[in-house]
C-alpha cells in the first residue's frame, strides 16, 4: 500500500517516524530478509540529500520500521519515500511521495 502524508519538524531536531508496512488487505508486509533505502531529496528525481537510518521494530515479518533523519537541512519542503528490495528481487515504494517540511526553531542551542 503507497500512502503519501506531510511531515513537520524543525531545523536541528532529529525527526523520527515509526511506520507499519501493510499490504492492500492491511496484513503486515513480511520484511524478512529484505533491504531498504529512504532519501531526502529537494523535489522528486533529485540527488539525495540525506539518507535515512532505518531500524525494524520487532520481528521481520510485524512490518514495522523506524526511520530517523537529523533535520540540518535549510528550511524547506523536502519529499522522501522507502524503497523495499526483498530477497526475490522486487522493489516496492511506500510512502511515496510524502513531504517533509522543516520549519526554523525560535529556541536554539549554542
Amino acid at each position: 500500500m503507497n500512502n503519501s502524508y506531510p511531515y513537520t519538524t524543525f531545523v536541528g531536531n532529529t525527526f523520527r517516524l515509526r511506520t507499519v508496512i501493510v499490504n492492500s488487505d492491511r496484513t503486515p508486509v513480511d520484511l524478512t530478509g529484505a533491504t531498504m533505502r529512504a532519501d531526502i531529496v529537494a523535489r522528486p528525481g533529485s540527488p539525495a540529500l540525506k539518507i535515512f537510518a532505518i531500524t525494524p521494530d520487532g520481528a521481520p515479518n510485524a512490518g514495522a520500521v523506524w526511520l530517523e533523519v537529523a533535520a540540518s537541512l535549510t528550511p524547506g519542503v523536502y519529499y522522501f519515500d522507502l524503497l523495499v528490495t526483498f530477497p526475490s528481487g522486487q522493489s516496492l515504494t511506500f510512502l511515496g511521495g510524502s513531504s517533509l517540511t522543516i520549519k526554523p526553531a525560535a529556541t536554539v542551542t549554542t
